[in-house]
């Protein structure tokens, strides 16, 4: 059985707050006055899948990098979790190693509708089952627009 289908108790025993964090974090984009960035390695759990699909749906300004080498497993189910999301809002970062990062910027649109970046979420899980319930991973939530800044930039440079 998949352990997105165990009881809620030992789920919650072994995530230890991570996917609580995470989903937190997505949600914190209300509405189309902010923006989310994803920066993200494997992109496959459905629970996060539907809370960033649901951030694009309230209007959020979304865009998400992911990894993406040719005829790669991961790259295909990077793509699968991502159908709902436009074209124009996810590209892949295609690379002959990994494209190993995980972070999401969160950010206010102001009235040009430029990023102003509030906070960002980084650490070491990637958005899988064992990202999240089986491996010793950490998410850190940083509420610093100048940490957030400097995570946007990263993620423009790639993006463009």
């Amino acid at each position: 059985m998949p352990i997105e289908d165990w009881p809620d108790a030992p789920r919650q025993w072994l995530e230890n707050g991570l996917l609580g964090r995470l989903l937190g974090f997505i949600e914190r984009a209300i509405d189309g006055q902010w923006a989310l960035d994803v920066a993200i390695y494997e992109y496959q759990l459905p629970v996060i899948v539907e809370a960033v699909n649901a951030a694009h749906e309230r209007g959020v300004n979304l865009r998400v990098l992911y990894h993406a080498q040719p005829d790669e497993d991961t790259t295909a189910m990077n793509e699968a979790s991502l159908e709902k999301i436009p074209a124009a809002n996810k590209r892949g970062r295609v690379t002959h190693s990994i494209f190993h990062n995980k972070f999401m910027v969160l950010s206010r649109l102001d009235s040009a509708g430029l990023r102003q970046p509030e906070a960002v979420l980084c650490g070491s899980t990637n958005f899988t089952p064992n990202g999240i319930y089986r491996q010793a991973n950490v998410v850190h939530v940083l509420d610093d627009p100048r940490v957030g800044a400097r995570y946007l930039e990263t993620f423009e440079q790639v993006w463009n």
